[in-house]
């Protein structure tokens, strides 16, 4: 039945049209698709939305409306609840069921019962008006039902965006609540490694992480939760060959963000610079800063222990003839040699013999640059260890090395220092009694702290 059409005076008015602004492509007029059986409808709502901005295609029946939409993929829809062919509710459906399903639909309707409503909103309806209607306000209405879609539009590319950005994130990121149950997966891509698991409801942190690292999340979760700081800690899997960090941080809503992260490659480039900072680059043993450091906590370990600390100074004589005479190369390569045979002689199990329950010496090798390498002694209960590793280091380096067909004698100088026994200044004073060594040509195989403590002269002769 056709509903009488209202005063239509207010929308001719030139000053209220005016206020209508254009829809916010100012270069496209928004198409509007308008379906209704009656006549003066359709006659009205285009005056109103064309004198507004709008471009309107009008039709008088669900069928044409359904084709139409397909045909021009319209900005909006205007569509009546009750037409030939086809209702109002089948044209929502279809359209909510095609790729252009977020097109925003106003559904006109002369029922005011509750259940049609509901019917038009389940069907897809954007929003609903009654007729007869204020056709004035029509194109304010549809202003607002296209900025809410185009704000939804932007919100979902968004969405969408982060989504992508976030599922190409090599990290691992997962919601929890306050129990520790999985509330959503927010990257979906992984379905490997320490932290795999399936989606669903019903999942707890130990259905996500190992066992023991799942004790340690929980943990973390409670103070996380009690404080609202970040919390972070790492485990170790691959028997240790890959290492991922931990990241839990609380949310507006009270669950907890958790966030997994491979760090494998960070702790070996963090080992890279150790090893570049901390250890010679020829031979790969320690350099001098990380002897002077190991020194240092020896020292203080020793005063508390009441051992003594043994700094052993070895010199290569004539060493730097073969360096200017053959070339670098040859000489890095026999500085290697020297290494691994020191490496190999001064073995504490080799040849110190000690109680059962009492720590064995310990020595650490470094190299402190050219031609110098340096022992530290740690543990000592009596000069005669010491004693044996410096007649081990110079049985080490009796044998001729061989290079390229050529062989090498090597002969060291020795200085050694003791703590207490030398102050604290051992590298200094072990080093000068090296030094005196050099300027006899490796003579003296022991010195000042095989001695008898305040006696400066050498036990033993020359070699």
């Amino acid at each position: 039945m056709p509903i009488l059409a209202p005063d239509v005076c207010a929308w001719r008015d030139s000053r209220s049209a005016a206020r209508v602004s254009k829809v916010s492509n100012a270069t496209t007029e928004p198409l509007v698709l308008l379906a209704d059986d009656d006549p003066t409808v359709r006659l009205l709502a285009t005056r109103a939305l064309t004198s507004a901005g709008f471009r309107v295609h009008a039709v008088a029946d669900g069928l044409a409306a359904i084709d139409a939409f397909d045909q021009l993929n319209p900005d909006c829809v205007i569509v009546d609840v009750e037409m030939p062919a086809a209702g109002g509710l089948e044209v929502c459906r279809h359209i909510r069921g095609s790729p252009h399903a977020n097109a925003p639909v106003l559904v006109l309707t002369g029922q005011e019962d509750i259940d049609s409503l509901h019917r038009a909103y389940e069907a897809g309806a954007t929003d609903f008006a009654n007729k007869p209607m204020r056709w004035p306000t029509l194109p304010y209405r549809l202003q607002y039902l296209l900025r809410s879609a185009a704000l939804t539009d932007e919100l979902r590319i968004s969405r969408h965006r982060t989504q992508t950005l976030l599922d190409a994130m090599p990290d691992r990121m997962f919601v929890l609540d306050n129990k520790g149950m999985l509330v959503e997966e927010v990257n979906r891509h992984h379905n490997d490694g320490p932290a795999s698991f399936e989606r669903g409801a019903g999942r707890s942190i130990e259905d996500i992480l190992p066992a023991d690292v799942a004790r340690m999340a929980r943990e973390h979760l409670h103070v996380v939760l009690a404080t609202g700081q970040a919390q972070t800690f790492e485990f170790q899997t691959d028997a240790g060959r890959k290492s991922s960090e931990v990241r839990l941080l609380v949310q507006p809503n009270g669950n907890v963000l958790t966030i997994i992260r491979d760090v494998s490659q960070r702790h070996l480039a963090e080992e890279r610079i150790r090893h570049l900072a901390y250890f010679d680059g020829v031979t790969g043993l320690p350099n001098r800063q990380l002897f002077v450091r190991e020194l240092r906590r020896a020292m203080r370990q020793a005063k508390r222990s009441n051992r003594l600390v043994a700094v052993l100074y070895v010199d290569l004589d004539r060493f730097k003839r073969i360096n200017d005479t053959l070339g670098h190369s040859v000489g890095d390569a026999l500085l290697k040699s020297v290494a691994q045979r020191l490496a190999d002689g001064v073995r504490a199990s080799d040849f110190v013999a000690k109680p059962v329950g009492q720590e064995d010496m310990t020595v650490q090798l470094a190299r402190l640059g050219g031609d110098e390498f340096v022992a530290l002694l740690t543990d000592i209960e009596s000069q005669g260890q010491i004693s044996a590793v410096v007649d081990r280091i110079r049985e080490s380096l009796t044998t001729p090395f061989s290079y390229e067909s050529r062989q090498f004698v090597i002969t060291p100088s020795i200085g050694v220092a003791v703590y207490p026994a030398d102050g604290s200044d051992v590298e200094t004073r072990a080093d000068a009694r090296r030094y005196r060594n050099v300027s006899s040509q490796g003579c003296w195989s022991q010195h000042g702290a095989i001695l008898r403590e305040g006696d400066e002269r050498p036990r033993a002769g020359p070699a």
